[in-house]
């Protein structure tokens, strides 16, 4: 399982990257089909789950997550029979949420060891180095081209600036508790730390300066020792700190050229530049890009319009595009489409309230287990649970800000380590001497 969790790793990472290419067709150096291997990976982990999970009667699968499972299949299925969504839509929609879940399953069913755990990160650190060169290769390559600069095709292997500065925050998070944890160094954090950063700094992703103090902060306290508390808290406010002396002013560098920039610290004041930003006065059927804000408001007002699309949506995959071809696009693409570029308003208008709300219930019961195994559990298992606290916050965080659901490097990578966090919840029931329980 150990080398099935690796390949996993690389393919979900990479293999789209090197079958599509960058934005200037570079790196596309595996077949198309490529692509798709993440998705028959997940069949193979599906298949291990059954057979392991028969033999071990799935006894570490806490009843709370058949239960909120089995509801939200449920909701899916009110909403397809509500809607009467088409197969082709069903099929692309149930690929895009479910393609990650038999990754979660898998650690409940095979106990993936400390050494297990240790390669990976270690298989994860390289390719969260290997962004740095290839972010700062397509920042150059943009400026000597003589494209006016977007931070949007700085995007390493990950397809978007988006997802790599996700990605890179998630691994962040996961180094702050290990070096909490005293399992790496303080100095060998800091230079990750950095490195790992340095690729946020040009590709102009702005919630970077909200989400790394989220989910740093969350990381180091849930990483604590009680009677360590206070320090870690100084040590968060610290490396936060150092991190803004870094990235503000590379940020407003990368931007000091460009129409109508502003430094940072400047534009997040200007309360008329941030709403326009966020709150873009368009309405449905619109081929504008469409603000945050109002992808969250138009999304609302949509399912509030009838009692059954609030509480299932319009279906799964009736509101989204699909790579896969016209007989899987949804039926609502073009006019709600604009909305859904957020996961937030996605899944509200696809599974409607209830399903949304199940699937924050859902990342909220993994950052509760999450937070009682970093009490309970020693070595690299506790230090990834603290770690994952805080990745938990971002993830939620960010269906506010981009498509997490939609983006497979993340939603394979989130589920498969949060079925470790919550394998690990059932196999260690006694606290650590010294740790609260």
């Amino acid at each position: 399982m150990q080398k099935l969790a690796l390949l996993m790793i690389v393919a979900v990472t990479t293999f789209d990257f090197l079958a599509k290419g960058d934005y200037w067709g570079r790196w596309s150096v595996l077949p198309s089909a490529s692509q798709y291997v993440p998705e028959l990976l997940s069949v193979a982990a599906l298949l291990a789950v059954v057979v392991l999970g028969v033999r071990s009667r799935f006894r570490d699968v806490q009843p709370k997550y058949w239960i909120i499972f089995a509801a939200l299949l449920l909701v899916i299925g009110c909403g397809i029979a509500a809607n009467a969504v088409a197969a082709g839509p069903v099929f692309a929609g149930m690929r895009n949420y479910l393609r990650a879940i038999p990754w979660f399953l898998l650690p409940l069913v095979f106990v993936f060891t400390d050494d297990h755990i240790r390669t990976q990160f270690r298989l994860l650190l390289l390719i969260g180095v290997i962004q740095i060169p290839l972010a700062f290769d397509q920042y150059f390559l943009t400026i000597s081209r003589g494209y006016s600069f977007t931070g949007d095709w700085v995007a390493g292997t990950m397809g978007l600036s988006h997802t790599l500065t996700i990605f890179l925050l998630c691994a962040v998070c996961v180094a702050a508790a290990l070096a909490a944890r005293r399992i790496i160094r303080p100095l060998h954090f800091l230079l990750i730390f950095l490195l790992l950063l340095l690729p946020t700094t040009i590709n102009e992703t702005k919630a970077t300066f909200f989400l790394l103090p989220l989910g740093l902060s969350v990381a180091f306290l849930s990483a604590a020792d009680p009677r360590r508390r206070l320090r870690m808290v100084v040590a968060a406010v610290a490396v936060v700190a150092l991190f803004l002396v870094v990235f503000v002013p590379a940020y407003d560098y990368v931007r000091k050229d460009r129409l109508y920039s502003a430094p940072l610290t400047e534009m997040l004041t200007d309360t008329q530049r941030m709403e326009r930003y966020f709150w873009t006065k368009e309405g449905v059927g619109t081929v504008n890009e469409v603000g945050r804000g109002a992808a969250v408001v138009v999304a609302w007002q949509e399912v509030a319009s009838d009692p059954t699309t609030l509480a299932f949506g319009f279906g799964i995959g009736n509101v989204s595009d699909s790579a896969l071809g016209h007989g899987f696009v949804g039926r609502y693409s073009n006019t709600l489409g604009p909305f859904a570029k957020i996961s937030f308003s996605l899944i509200l208008l696809e599974l409607g309230l209830i399903g949304l709300l199940l699937v924050l219930s859902l990342m909220w019961m993994v950052a509760s287990d999450s937070r009682v195994v970093a009490r309970r559990a020693a070595g690299q298992a506790g230090a990834l649970a603290a770690g994952w606290v805080g990745v938990t916050a971002i993830m939620v965080a960010s269906t506010l800000y981009m498509p997490v659901v939609a983006q497979t490097s993340l939603s394979y990578l989130y589920w498969f380590y949060s079925g470790i966090v919550v394998a690990q919840r059932a196999r260690v029931p006694i606290p650590l001497r010294g740790l609260r329980t």
